[in-house]
């Protein structure tokens, strides 16, 4: 397998979610998000793409494992696991920080999401049939929001709205991990991340199953400018960073 570099532009198409969940979580409650929530988020969003990275880079199924089994240390405390990997300790040690910084039951929702999610991770490497990898990507993104549901302060889980909000947060979560591997699946598979090839039928089936999340979204949340604004610059930046052979490969089966 071919190693690929972590993006600096895919770390901040990342962070960019933080901010369109921030603006949907206003739109839905009435109430805007705290800069310190969001900073929770982008700093979780960012992490996750590094860990994501570095599992994306090895090739043997004994050596994730014991990869994982080690993000699963180092969430417990044991900082030293990663000391070899500036990058990687700097951003375990955030996640650390940010399940200190929850209450007893919702760290362990947190942690239960993280630990769902690398699960599922595995699951998607080795997946090779289409209408199982798709329905496992929307369940990685269903995993992740729970983590930065987890991360919402206090006075959004006192909202009238709150459940609605979660739920919204959830349909983001597996729509927009689909829309990611959408655009990611050429890469994927060339570099040996993934064993489904990326024909128009396989990449059209990641966003015909979110159908169902999208319109739930578009339905529950009231627009906003400061939201459409978010949205339209996540996508331009999608669209602009593939190739031209990648635009031409989209209509290929």
């Amino acid at each position: 397998m071919v190693e690929r570099a972590t993006s600096n532009e895919s770390v901040r198409r990342y962070i960019k979610g933080a901010h369109i969940m921030g603006a949907v979580a206003e739109a839905t409650t009435g109430t805007p998000i705290s800069s310190e929530t969001l900073e929770k988020w982008e700093s979780l969003f960012s992490s996750v793409r590094i860990v994501d990275d570095r599992v994306d880079n090895i090739n043997s199924l004994e050596e994730r494992q014991e990869f994982y089994k080690n993000v699963k240390m180092s969430l417990k405390g044991n900082a030293g696991v990663f000391s070899s990997d500036v990058q990687l300790s700097e951003a375990m040690n955030s996640v650390r920080s940010l399940s200190e910084s929850l209450s007893e039951r919702e760290r362990a929702n947190f942690l239960g999401a993280l630990g769902g999610t690398l699960k599922v991770t595995e699951k998607i490497k080795t997946e090779e049939n289409p209408d199982r990898f798709s329905f496992l990507t929307r369940l990685e993104g269903q995993f992740m929001s729970r983590a930065f549901i987890s991360l919402l302060p206090d006075e959004y889980r006192k909202r009238s709205r709150y459940r609605n909000l979660a739920k919204i947060i959830v349909r983001i979560g597996r729509s927009g991990n689909s829309l990611d591997s959408f655009f990611d699946l050429p890469d994927d598979y060339k570099y040996g991340e993934v064993k489904i090839r990326p024909t128009l039928g396989n990449r059209v089936r990641l966003l015909k199953n979110s159908v169902c999340d999208v319109g739930y979204i578009l339905k529950s949340v009231k627009p906003s400018k400061k939201l459409a604004g978010y949205l339209g610059c996540t996508v331009f930046g999608l669209t602009q960073n593939r190739s031209k052979k990648e635009r031409l490969n989209t209509f290929q089966d």
